[in-house]
């Protein structure tokens, strides 16, 4: 007879890619054959993203474990991150290259060589699966028999199984809310099951999948395929209701669609044309103005426009009741029945507030240190006009630090601004590497090496001045 304590242990999830883009060219005079064949490659290019910071085990699951027996000359890997620097490499043993990740968005180039084009262009749509290492394992649920599984009842500890017996077992399906962040339909998590309650039994099973030439020694691997979460109502349950018994009317539903489409070509349009238009016959649609908003302060002439920004900003604000808001954001509990709809309305105008107060605070304080600037950043401001755009950024800044914390991820531009603007440079350097941490691009570097400068660590603006080739290079290391 045999103990038995079966346990499921999910360890990794794991995303299936296709490629974006494809590209197939004949190589280099090294790489012709005998003969004069010419071989040629394809190279596949994948983007994913990673939630958070971990371990990643990429794979091409055609290809993977051959070698010389491959039909393909070769397949090589690269990970690069946004910024186009190599973050880790691999061939046809995906167990042997594990990469640690932070948290961003990553390309992965796929090399596979061959003689034939025709081949290769087999492998266009090839797909890609990158393995995510859970930080904690998750378990399965295991009952003796279907009655139990269903009702949830007491589940399997241990058991004892004659000989030339067999026992089945019925597994029930993992809560919603233990899903990993990032993981969804498509996905599945990967693990394994292992029966003997004994160490020994255990060890036993290993060695056994070792000479069966398993390479992750797992007794048996388990796939656990993801579904689509369960939906809930956007705002609230009671929503649905109210829209059926108050329909809208079919030519004003048809005014609205038409309405948010100009509203989302607006952005596409050099032209004001349609936003004063679309002014007049909506003087209180807030979207709207918002909407202009981002226009202006997304244009490449932004600087020229920082009047307009500031002004459009002012639009903005004046059309959300800011006393009702900080009355709301006051309250501890809402007893109303509609409080899901009333906390998603709030929560917008909240994040339009912000947003607002953000996008004002940078022009004004792009204005203040551009007089700076043309003026040989005199200690004080004595023009009148230059004095007050410099009270109203330092109001906007207080007003804004009234709303949300300043070190967020959606502030800590404005305050980076703010700080310049004021000659704060120790407390800019603490926002602009901040910037860093959550956007590492260039400008963002470039940033901090400015501030640098400005407090005389000369020693630091030049190390991370050389440092910068290195962490932006300018195109994709080659195979």
């Amino acid at each position: 007879s045999s103990d038995l304590a079966p346990c499921i242990n999910l360890k990794s999830w794991v995303q299936t890619l296709r490629p974006l883009t494809s590209k197939i060219k004949p190589l280099g005079p090294r790489d012709v054959l005998p003969n004069n064949r010419q071989l040629y490659e394809i190279i596949l290019t994948y983007n994913f993203h990673q939630p958070k910071s971990g371990e990643v085990t990429p794979s091409c699951p055609l290809l993977c474990d051959l070698l010389y027996e491959s039909e393909f000359d070769s397949q090589l890997w690269i990970i690069f991150d946004q910024n186009k620097r190599q973050m880790g490499s691999g061939d046809a043993y995906p167990h042997q290259y594990s990469v640690k990740l932070e948290k961003g968005d990553y390309t992965i180039r796929l090399q596979i060589r061959h003689e034939q084009m025709s081949e290769l262009d087999r492998l266009k749509d090839l797909p890609f699966i990158v393995a995510h290492r859970m930080t904690s394992t998750l378990s399965l649920d295991v009952y003796e028999s279907h009655s139990v599984a269903l009702l949830g009842k007491k589940k399997v500890n241990s058991s004892t199984l004659p000989p030339k017996h067999s026992q089945p077992f019925f597994v029930t399906m993992l809560p919603d809310d233990k899903i990993p962040k990032g993981a969804g339909p498509g996905c599945y998590l990967a693990g394994s099951l292992t029966l003997s309650k004994t160490e020994m039994g255990k060890k036993a099973g290993q060695s056994a999948a070792k000479r069966q030439k398993k390479l992750k020694k797992d007794v048996v691997s388990v796939h656990y395929h993801l579904v689509p979460s369960p939906t809930k109502p956007k705002n609230g349950s009671k929503e649905k209701e109210k829209d059926t018994d108050k329909e809208k009317d079919i030519k004003e539903e048809f005014a609205d669609a038409l309405r948010d489409l100009k509203i989302q070509w607006m952005a596409k349009l050099d032209t004001s044309d349609l936003y004063n238009e679309l002014k007049e016959a909506y003087p209180n649609h807030l979207p709207l103005y918002l909407a202009r908003l981002q226009q202006l302060d997304s244009e490449k002439e932004r600087m020229t426009r920082l009047k307009e920004i500031i002004e459009a900003s002012n639009e903005v604000m004046s059309r959300i009741d800011q006393t009702a808001l900080a009355v709301y954001a006051a309250m501890k509990t809402d007893p109303r029945p509609d409080a899901a709809t009333i906390k998603n309305d709030m929560d917008k105008q909240k994040t339009t507030l912000i947003d607002a107060l953000c996008r004002k605070g940078c022009a004004l304080a792009d204005k203040v240190i551009q007089f700076q600037v043309q003026d040989g950043a005199a200690s004080t401001i004595t023009d009148d006009d230059q004095e007050s755009d410099f009270d109203a950024l330092t109001d906007t800044f207080w007003e804004t630090a009234k709303w949300t914390d300043v070190s967020d991820a959606k502030v800590l531009p404005f305050a980076y601004k703010h700080a310049l603007a004021s000659k704060m440079y120790g407390r800019g350097l603490k926002f602009a590497t901040k910037l860093v941490e959550e956007k590492p691009t260039k400008e963002n570097w470039k940033n901090c090496i400015q501030l640098m400068k400005f407090l005389g660590w000369s020693h630091c603006a030049s190390f991370s001045e050389n440092w910068l080739p290195v962490m932006f290079p300018p195109d994709y290391s080659v195979f």
